[in-house]
């Protein structure tokens, strides 16, 4: 069993744990013990069936359903699929994409009143597909996008 219970005022109010990854459970269950929130990285279908299969683990905070294709289209197509599949759950969504399909499935998010982020660990290119100076130049961008200039 995993113990964080040592890290004391050092420990994180979060940690990120992908469905996909082996032993995810027990790293969830050894964050909840501790007082960790958890937010559970869910990529593909495949994931979608293991987490509904196992249940949402006491101390999740959020699933975040991470479309990994680079394709604008078939990003957002694969996000669509990822968060019907997830349905209805007792936790916010929040979804987004990485690379070229960043910036679709950013606004798809937006126009379905979902949670959504952008930053480096994502996309390095802007919408207009200049290299971005930083996060902030990102979420500048992203701001962009909900509120047009004109």
């Amino acid at each position: 069993m995993l113990s964080w219970g040592k890290l004391g005022h050092g420990k994180p109010d979060i940690v990120s744990v992908n469905v996909h990854d082996q032993g995810w459970r027990q790293v969830c269950a050894a964050a909840h013990a501790v007082g960790i929130k958890v937010e559970l990285g869910v990529w593909t279908s495949g994931d979608v069936v293991e987490l509904r299969k196992a249940g949402i683990p006491d101390g999740t905070a959020r699933v975040i359903a991470e479309s990994t294709v680079p394709s604008k289209d078939a990003a957002v197509a694969e996000a669509i699929r990822i968060v019907r599949s997830l349905g209805q759950l007792p936790v916010p969504i929040l979804l987004h994409g990485e690379e070229g399909g960043a910036w679709a499935v950013l606004e798809y998010a937006m126009r379905m009143g979902m949670d959504t982020r952008i930053g480096f660990e994502d996309v390095l290119l802007r919408p207009d597909n200049w290299l971005a100076t930083g996060n902030d130049d990102l979420v500048h961008s992203a701001i962009n996008i909900r509120n047009p200039v004109g």
